[in-house]
């Protein structure tokens, strides 16, 4: 009896398992693996005997996707899936940026294996095509937790390298304005000024700024960019740069402008928003009599210059959000960190006096932006928070 109990609550044991959801002991199914999650993974070799490196995502022991470009010309070419294994279709960088399809004239057909770490294989200018080029890269080991696509463009960018164009020399500094080769891209670097280490210190920033943008200019898309030394002097450096750019997908292009002004005594970046007094934070009105104030200043000017009141004008535009009258202005409106805040304004030397660029213009208004209203040395001096020696 105390058997057949025992089988019978085994049983029911069984049963009553079963039916809460989870299975007896011993009769456990495995989950079945899961798929193996694509991977993009950086590879260097050649193309038709040309240098190349990519960034090829691989999936299912094959190739579906990636991108690459020549080491002698620095810009993407976008490899879409074909549809087949190891079929990949080249295609603009820029469709790529908003569609995984293949584009509509592909510029060439990939036809890869992967085995081990090499990708092999045969380019070719169509699927049509019968004659091809060898395809032969190798997969390049990155580090723990380093980023393939970071690997590609430091490897991009120790490519870029520079030429002269022209030098320049003016009140004990010169400067020469480069070319990087593979971009295009145009600026200044120092040749020389008051001190070598000061030089070289300006001259690092200056480059990198160059790297960045010959980067942007061979990113997808449309990038341009023009700098401009403002004032160059035995005390100053300054550059300014206006950008425009057409982003893949973007509703629109759009543009920018800043402008950067080194001390050559030291070096370092001058925040003429610490030198010059913009505004008064105790004041509810801007009083544009006052001529210890920037902002009064520079309204003034532009309240009294052309475009100021004409309607459309772009320094007139920029006012409009001030509410000014023509005595005052709103002051909470130019307060740092408004919307359209004095520290929104683009401040820097030329050799009539220091200009201000408002930066208060909508996506509509861009074409305004790098406008200018320069402030007379003499007018500027009122207005200073330091000793500062002015250029």
């Amino acid at each position: 009896m105390s058997r057949l109990l025992t089988v019978l609550g085994s049983a029911f044991l069984g049963v009553a398992t079963v039916a809460s959801g989870v299975p007896p002991a011993g009769s456990e199914t495995k989950p079945a693996a899961p798929a193996p999650r694509p991977v993009d993974e950086l590879f260097t070799g050649t193309l038709a005997g040309l240098p190349a490196v990519a960034v090829l995502r691989v999936e299912a022991g094959g190739v579906r996707s990636g991108t690459y470009f020549y080491r002698r010309r620095g810009r993407d070419i976008a490899l879409v899936s074909g549809g087949k294994k190891g079929l990949l279709l080249e295609c603009a960088a820029e469709h790529a940026e908003v569609s995984d399809e293949p584009c509509a004239a592909p510029t060439g057909v990939w036809s890869v294996t992967l085995a081990g770490d090499r990708v092999e294989g045969t380019w070719r200018a169509s699927e049509r095509a019968a004659a091809g080029k060898p395809i032969s890269f190798v997969r390049t080991p990155i580090g723990p937790g380093e980023n393939a696509f970071l690997r590609y463009e430091a490897t991009r960018r120790a490519l870029f390298s520079f030429a002269d164009v022209s030098r320049h020399e003016r009140s004990g500094v010169a400067w020469r304005i480069v070319k990087e080769k593979l971009s295009g891209v145009i600026g200044p670097l120092l040749v020389s000024g008051p001190r070598p280490e000061v030089v070289a210190k300006v001259n690092a920033d200056l480059e990198a700024r160059l790297r960045d943008d010959a980067a942007s200019r061979l990113a997808p898309g449309e990038f341009e960019v023009r700098h401009t030394v403002e004032l160059a002097n035995e005390r100053t450096f300054s550059v300014s740069t206006s950008t425009g750019w057409d982003s893949p997908g973007a509703a629109h292009p759009s543009n920018g402008f800043n402008a950067v002004t080194w001390d050559l005594a030291t070096g370092e970046k001058v925040d003429w928003s610490r030198v010059v007094r913009l505004v008064d934070a105790r004041a509810p009105k801007l009083d544009l009599a006052r001529k210890d104030l920037l902002a009064a200043i520079t309204i003034r000017r532009i309240l009294s210059g052309p475009g100021g009141d004409e309607e459309g004008g772009c320094l007139g535009a920029a006012l409009e959000s001030y509410g000014c009258s023509e005595t005052t202005c709103e002051a909470a409106s130019l307060y740092p960190g408004a919307a359209s805040g004095v520290d929104t304004w683009v401040l820097f030397p030329t050799e009539a006096g220091l200009a201000v660029a408002p930066g208060s213009y909508s996506e509509a208004e861009r074409g305004c932006r790098g406008e200018r209203v320069v402030v007379p040395w003499p007018e500027v001096r009122p207005a200073l928070t330091v000793d500062h020696q002015l250029p």
